[in-house]
Protein backbone atom coordinates (compact mmCIF):
# COMPACT_ATOMS: atom_id res chain seq x y z
CA UNK A 1 0.00 0.00 0.00
CA UNK A 2 0.94 3.38 -0.76
CA UNK A 3 1.80 6.49 1.43
CA UNK A 4 -1.01 8.20 -0.35
CA UNK A 5 -3.53 5.42 0.34
CA UNK A 6 -2.34 4.83 4.10
CA UNK A 7 -3.12 9.10 4.52
CA UNK A 8 -6.58 8.72 2.72
CA UNK A 9 -7.25 5.30 5.05
CA UNK A 10 -5.89 7.50 8.45
CA UNK A 11 -8.12 10.52 6.92
CA UNK A 12 -11.16 8.44 6.69
CA UNK A 13 -11.31 6.77 10.07
CA UNK A 14 -10.47 9.97 12.18
CA UNK A 15 -13.40 11.13 10.43
CA UNK A 16 -15.61 8.06 11.62
CA UNK A 17 -13.92 7.72 15.43
CA UNK A 18 -12.60 10.93 16.74
CA UNK A 19 -14.07 13.97 15.53
CA UNK A 20 -17.70 12.74 17.33
CA UNK A 21 -16.20 12.12 20.73
CA UNK A 22 -14.37 15.83 20.61
CA UNK A 23 -17.21 17.13 18.98
CA UNK A 24 -19.17 15.93 22.12
CA UNK A 25 -16.96 16.73 24.64
CA UNK A 26 -16.90 20.07 23.71
CA UNK A 27 -20.74 20.90 23.72
CA UNK A 28 -21.43 18.81 26.61
CA UNK A 29 -24.66 19.88 26.82
CA UNK A 30 -26.10 17.98 23.69
CA UNK A 31 -26.23 14.98 25.49
CA UNK A 32 -27.72 16.13 28.82
CA UNK A 33 -31.57 14.78 29.35
CA UNK A 34 -33.62 17.52 29.15
CA UNK A 35 -33.96 18.78 32.62
CA UNK A 36 -37.52 17.48 34.49
CA UNK A 37 -40.69 19.81 35.86
CA UNK A 38 -40.41 19.83 39.58
CA UNK A 39 -42.16 17.26 41.00
CA UNK A 40 -45.44 18.35 43.84
CA UNK A 41 -43.34 17.65 46.63
CA UNK A 42 -40.69 19.83 45.53
CA UNK A 43 -43.10 22.69 44.93
CA UNK A 44 -45.89 22.53 47.56
CA UNK A 45 -45.69 24.98 50.13
CA UNK A 46 -45.21 24.07 53.66
CA UNK A 47 -48.39 24.91 55.49
CA UNK A 48 -47.45 25.90 59.32
CA UNK A 49 -50.84 24.96 62.13
CA UNK A 50 -52.28 28.05 63.87
CA UNK A 51 -51.60 26.12 66.88
CA UNK A 52 -47.69 26.05 65.92
CA UNK A 53 -47.45 30.02 66.20
CA UNK A 54 -46.21 32.11 69.08
CA UNK A 55 -47.68 32.03 72.74
CA UNK A 56 -49.11 35.79 72.06
CA UNK A 57 -51.35 35.30 69.24
CA UNK A 58 -50.39 36.23 65.33
CA UNK A 59 -48.97 39.62 63.68
CA UNK A 60 -51.66 41.73 62.68
CA UNK A 61 -51.79 41.74 58.40
CA UNK A 62 -50.99 44.84 56.13
CA UNK A 63 -54.96 44.34 56.16
CA UNK A 64 -56.16 44.45 59.98
CA UNK A 65 -53.45 47.15 60.25
CA UNK A 66 -55.44 49.40 57.71
CA UNK A 67 -59.16 48.48 58.87
CA UNK A 68 -59.36 48.92 62.50
CA UNK A 69 -62.61 47.89 62.99
CA UNK A 70 -61.40 44.23 61.85
CA UNK A 71 -62.38 41.47 64.44
CA UNK A 72 -59.41 38.74 65.05
CA UNK A 73 -62.11 35.85 65.29
CA UNK A 74 -61.89 31.65 65.73
CA UNK A 75 -58.18 30.45 63.94
CA UNK A 76 -56.89 33.59 62.88
CA UNK A 77 -56.12 33.77 66.83
CA UNK A 78 -53.18 31.75 66.00
CA UNK A 79 -52.42 30.03 69.88
CA UNK A 80 -53.69 27.18 71.54
CA UNK A 81 -54.94 28.04 75.19
CA UNK A 82 -57.03 31.29 76.08
CA UNK A 83 -58.92 32.53 78.42
CA UNK A 84 -62.54 32.43 77.48
CA UNK A 85 -65.22 34.37 78.81
CA UNK A 86 -68.75 32.62 78.35
CA UNK A 87 -71.99 33.80 76.87
CA UNK A 88 -73.60 33.93 80.37
CA UNK A 89 -70.37 36.22 81.41
CA UNK A 90 -68.62 33.14 83.35
CA UNK A 91 -64.94 33.14 83.06
CA UNK A 92 -62.88 29.78 82.28
CA UNK A 93 -59.22 29.89 82.52
CA UNK A 94 -56.90 27.98 80.03
CA UNK A 95 -59.42 26.71 77.66
CA UNK A 96 -57.92 24.45 74.47
CA UNK A 97 -59.07 27.00 71.67
CA UNK A 98 -58.55 24.15 68.97
CA UNK A 99 -61.05 22.13 70.83
CA UNK A 100 -63.65 24.41 71.07
CA UNK A 101 -63.15 26.09 67.94
CA UNK A 102 -64.07 21.81 66.74
CA UNK A 103 -67.65 21.79 69.20
CA UNK A 104 -68.07 25.18 68.07
CA UNK A 105 -71.14 25.61 65.33
CA UNK A 106 -69.25 28.10 63.38
CA UNK A 107 -72.49 29.06 61.35
CA UNK A 108 -73.37 30.63 64.97
CA UNK A 109 -71.01 31.11 67.05
CA UNK A 110 -67.85 32.93 66.65
CA UNK A 111 -64.54 33.48 69.15
CA UNK A 112 -63.31 36.33 69.07
CA UNK A 113 -60.12 38.36 70.64
CA UNK A 114 -60.69 40.80 73.35
CA UNK A 115 -57.37 41.16 74.71
CA UNK A 116 -53.81 39.90 73.74
CA UNK A 117 -51.37 38.19 76.17
CA UNK A 118 -49.02 40.11 77.81
CA UNK A 119 -45.73 39.78 76.13
CA UNK A 120 -44.17 40.97 80.01
CA UNK A 121 -45.74 37.95 81.92
CA UNK A 122 -45.37 34.70 80.27
CA UNK A 123 -48.62 33.22 82.09
CA UNK A 124 -50.73 35.31 80.63
CA UNK A 125 -53.06 34.78 77.64
CA UNK A 126 -54.92 36.15 75.31
CA UNK A 127 -58.54 37.14 76.28
CA UNK A 128 -61.50 36.28 74.24
CA UNK A 129 -65.26 35.70 74.15
CA UNK A 130 -67.61 33.49 72.97
CA UNK A 131 -70.20 35.16 70.72
CA UNK A 132 -72.93 34.48 68.07
CA UNK A 133 -72.60 35.48 64.80
CA UNK A 134 -75.59 38.87 65.53
CA UNK A 135 -73.54 39.98 68.30
CA UNK A 136 -70.71 39.19 66.31
CA UNK A 137 -72.28 41.77 63.69
CA UNK A 138 -73.40 44.28 66.27
CA UNK A 139 -69.64 44.83 67.42
CA UNK A 140 -68.80 45.19 64.12
CA UNK A 141 -71.05 47.83 63.40
CA UNK A 142 -70.55 48.99 66.53
CA UNK A 143 -66.81 49.46 65.90
CA UNK A 144 -67.40 51.30 62.24
CA UNK A 145 -69.90 53.66 63.85
CA UNK A 146 -67.05 54.77 66.55
CA UNK A 147 -64.34 54.68 63.72
CA UNK A 148 -66.82 57.08 61.52
CA UNK A 149 -67.10 59.46 64.49
CA UNK A 150 -63.66 59.34 65.40
CA UNK A 151 -62.49 60.54 61.94
CA UNK A 152 -65.39 63.08 61.89
CA UNK A 153 -64.07 64.67 65.08
CA UNK A 154 -60.41 65.07 63.87
CA UNK A 155 -61.75 66.48 60.75
CA UNK A 156 -63.23 69.09 63.23
CA UNK A 157 -60.51 69.40 65.13
CA UNK A 158 -58.49 70.10 62.39
CA UNK A 159 -56.90 73.28 62.19
CA UNK A 160 -57.23 76.02 59.61
CA UNK A 161 -54.83 78.45 57.48
CA UNK A 162 -56.21 81.63 56.14
CA UNK A 163 -53.78 83.74 54.22
CA UNK A 164 -54.46 87.29 53.68
CA UNK A 165 -51.78 89.44 51.52
CA UNK A 166 -50.63 93.03 52.89
CA UNK A 167 -52.60 94.52 49.97
CA UNK A 168 -55.72 93.21 50.30
CA UNK A 169 -58.35 96.13 50.29
CA UNK A 170 -60.69 96.62 53.15
CA UNK A 171 -63.47 95.39 51.56
CA UNK A 172 -62.15 91.99 50.78
CA UNK A 173 -60.52 92.05 53.82
CA UNK A 174 -63.43 92.94 56.63
CA UNK A 175 -66.09 90.65 54.58
CA UNK A 176 -64.58 87.86 53.36
CA UNK A 177 -61.47 87.40 54.99
CA UNK A 178 -62.40 88.18 58.18
CA UNK A 179 -65.90 86.38 57.94
CA UNK A 180 -64.35 83.05 56.87
CA UNK A 181 -61.87 84.02 60.33
CA UNK A 182 -64.97 84.63 62.40
CA UNK A 183 -66.56 81.41 61.60
CA UNK A 184 -63.54 79.28 62.16
CA UNK A 185 -62.96 80.60 65.46
CA UNK A 186 -66.61 80.19 66.05
CA UNK A 187 -66.46 76.53 66.00
CA UNK A 188 -63.46 75.96 68.08
CA UNK A 189 -60.65 75.57 65.65
CA UNK A 190 -57.24 76.48 65.86
CA UNK A 191 -56.40 78.84 63.35
CA UNK A 192 -53.04 80.23 61.84
CA UNK A 193 -53.06 83.81 60.13
CA UNK A 194 -50.28 84.02 57.80
CA UNK A 195 -49.87 88.15 56.42
CA UNK A 196 -47.50 87.87 53.59
CA UNK A 197 -46.80 89.90 50.41
CA UNK A 198 -48.93 87.97 47.57
CA UNK A 199 -47.11 87.40 44.57
CA UNK A 200 -46.78 90.05 41.60
CA UNK A 201 -48.38 92.65 44.59
CA UNK A 202 -46.50 95.65 45.92
CA UNK A 203 -46.67 95.81 49.50
CA UNK A 204 -48.53 98.68 50.72
CA UNK A 205 -47.06 101.48 53.57
CA UNK A 206 -46.12 100.45 57.22
CA UNK A 207 -49.65 102.48 58.09
CA UNK A 208 -51.73 100.35 55.87
CA UNK A 209 -49.84 97.18 57.23
CA UNK A 210 -50.32 97.88 60.58
CA UNK A 211 -54.43 98.11 59.67
CA UNK A 212 -54.83 95.12 58.45
CA UNK A 213 -52.68 93.44 61.68
CA UNK A 214 -55.43 95.69 64.07
CA UNK A 215 -58.13 94.59 62.17
CA UNK A 216 -56.97 90.49 62.50
CA UNK A 217 -56.44 91.13 66.11
CA UNK A 218 -59.65 93.35 67.12
CA UNK A 219 -62.23 90.27 64.35
CA UNK A 220 -59.86 87.77 66.80
CA UNK A 221 -61.13 89.72 70.38
CA UNK A 222 -64.92 89.94 69.31
CA UNK A 223 -65.12 86.02 69.81
CA UNK A 224 -65.43 85.29 73.64
CA UNK A 225 -62.91 82.98 74.64
CA UNK A 226 -60.60 83.13 71.48
CA UNK A 227 -56.77 82.89 72.78
CA UNK A 228 -53.39 83.45 71.29
CA UNK A 229 -52.16 79.70 72.10
CA UNK A 230 -48.06 80.78 70.47
CA UNK A 231 -46.51 83.82 70.21
CA UNK A 232 -46.14 85.51 66.34
CA UNK A 233 -43.88 85.23 64.40
CA UNK A 234 -42.36 87.46 61.80
CA UNK A 235 -42.04 90.78 60.90
CA UNK A 236 -44.73 93.42 60.03
CA UNK A 237 -45.01 94.12 56.24
CA UNK A 238 -42.86 91.00 55.13
CA UNK A 239 -44.34 87.39 56.26
CA UNK A 240 -46.41 87.65 59.56
CA UNK A 241 -47.82 84.54 61.17
CA UNK A 242 -50.47 84.62 64.31
CA UNK A 243 -52.04 81.49 66.42
CA UNK A 244 -55.44 81.33 67.36
CA UNK A 245 -57.79 78.72 69.03
CA UNK A 246 -61.57 78.97 68.93
CA UNK A 247 -63.61 78.91 72.14
CA UNK A 248 -63.53 75.59 73.82
CA UNK A 249 -67.09 73.77 74.48
CA UNK A 250 -67.03 75.02 78.32
CA UNK A 251 -67.28 78.45 77.10
CA UNK A 252 -69.68 78.38 74.25
CA UNK A 253 -71.85 76.37 76.82
CA UNK A 254 -71.18 78.95 79.54
CA UNK A 255 -71.83 81.92 77.48
CA UNK A 256 -75.35 80.70 76.16
CA UNK A 257 -76.84 79.98 79.70
CA UNK A 258 -75.68 83.29 80.07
Amino acid sequence: MSLRDCRATAQALFRVFVRPTATLQQTPHLCRPPALPPSHAQTRRISISPWEKQRYGPKRSNTAAASPTAHVVDDQIGVRYIDLVRPDGSFEREVDLPKLLRKTERIQEHVILLKPADKNNLDSLPVCKLVTKTELRKLQHRAQELEKLRKKQEKANKGKMLEIGWGTDNHDLVNTKMKYFKEFLSSGKKVEVVLLKKAGKKVPDHEYCQHVLDTVRATAAEIEGTKEYKSQEGALGRELMLFYQGPTKAIKASNASN
